[in-house]
């Protein structure tokens, strides 16, 4: 996201009324938010989906969000939020056209925004950092001064401190146990695929946990529940995932590896996108949504990744990941592939080897 000066923030928000009959208007329904221990998330509700502009001040502390060429409307009563990360939001109407502020607290950091479909949703996730302000200096004293102390004794050398280590970040691994709920899967006299995915997950998480001890394994549901596709690319994308890898299992004796065809992930996107409008191609006269094509950069890792994961699986060199149009896939911010493990196949091999491939994959890549 990029961060503008004040005053061409001024200009975009300054637009002339008449401008909104060439654009689509954004109107706000509803806005909820939630606190998490490493993020805030805000979702905005609308109509339908428009393209928006979504900025930061000069300054950090403030978020600005509003409609790009219409007109911009909010009809619900904003949340009171105070969590460290946002401090206040409000609707501020000082220029031709009105926007909501985001109060940004002292915890507040990476901003990261994006849009969900079915209904029409614009997400704010603001992760939260750990760093603490410094102490403020206490008060000079307003009494009489006291008498004059004797002279300071000479300083002595100071022991050297060593430099401090500043801690990397983890990598997150996002392992995604498919279907769940009502979805079942295949169903077949070894049980149904919806439990048999969670159990892989579960077991690569365990083998992750001895090969990669200072990785963080996030799954996208951890019990049998529903998870939309789309939910599953946000969980991903919102825990920050080095890697992702949706697990599957099929009726073949054999493993397979699918990463999204190159074609299905750019969609209409070959080119770099203005970041300033993230849930929408405001370039385009379809205005098509950018959500959906976070997968077109990632191809080459995706590949990659896919490669070194189906060599474990098959103890072979000269297999690789075959390429589909995996919906799934689309919207991940992150090298992400599909794994398809045989009902028949031994699930604790399986899993040592799916998570050797992901130690393989980051020890070439960190």
């Amino acid at each position: 996201m990029r961060t503008f000066a004040a005053c061409l923030l001024a200009a975009v928000l300054t637009v002339p009324g008449a401008a909104h009959t060439a654009g689509k208007d954004l109107a706000v329904k509803g806005v909820r938010y939630f606190s998490y221990p490493t993020f805030t998330r805000v979702v905005f509700e609308i109509e339908s989906a428009a393209p928006y502009v979504l900025t930061k001040t000069s300054d950090g502390r403030g978020i600005v969000f509003s409609a790009y060429e219409g007109l911009f409307s909010v009809a619900a009563s904003l949340p009171v939020i105070n969590d460290g990360v946002i401090k206040s939001m409000e609707v501020k109407r000082d220029t031709a056209k009105p926007y909501v502020f985001v109060h940004l607290d002292a915890a507040a950091g990476e901003v990261k925004d994006f849009v969900l479909r079915s209904p029409d949703r614009i997400v704010l996730d603001i992760s939260r950092t750990t760093s603490v302000p410094a102490p403020i200096a206490p008060a000079p004293q307003t009494s009489a001064p006291a008498a004059t102390p004797p002279p300071p004794a000479p300083p002595q050398p100071a022991a050297q401190q060593p430099a401090a280590q500043q801690t990397p970040p983890r990598m997150v691994v996002v392992l995604d146990p498919g279907h769940g709920g009502r979805e079942a899967g295949i169903v077949t006299a070894h049980g149904y695929e919806k439990a048999k995915s969670l159990d892989l997950a579960q077991a690569i998480k365990k083998e992750l946990k001895k090969l990669l001890p200072d990785a963080a394994v996030v799954l996208t549901r951890d019990k049998d529940q529903s998870v939309s596709l789309a939910g599953r690319a946000a969980a991903s994308n919102s825990a920050g995932a080095a890697l992702f890898i949706s697990l599957h299992f099929t009726n073949s004796k054999d493993a397979q590896v699918y990463l999204l065809g190159v074609s299905e992930g750019s969609g209409s996107q070959p080119r770099s996108a203005p970041r300033d409008f993230l849930g929408l191609e405001a370039e385009t006269g379809k205005r098509e949504t950018l959500w959906g094509s976070q997968q077109y950069t990632h191809a080459a890792e995706s590949s990659s990744l896919g490669r070194t994961v189906m060599q474990q699986l098959t103890s072979r060199n000269d297999g690789g990941p075959a390429q589909a149009p995996l919906a799934l896939l689309r919207a991940v911010d992150a090298p992400a592939i599909l794994v398809e493990v045989g009902f028949e196949q031994n699930r604790a091999r399986a899993a040592e080897a799916i998570a050797r491939g992901v130690e393989a994959y980051a020890g070439k890549n960190r």
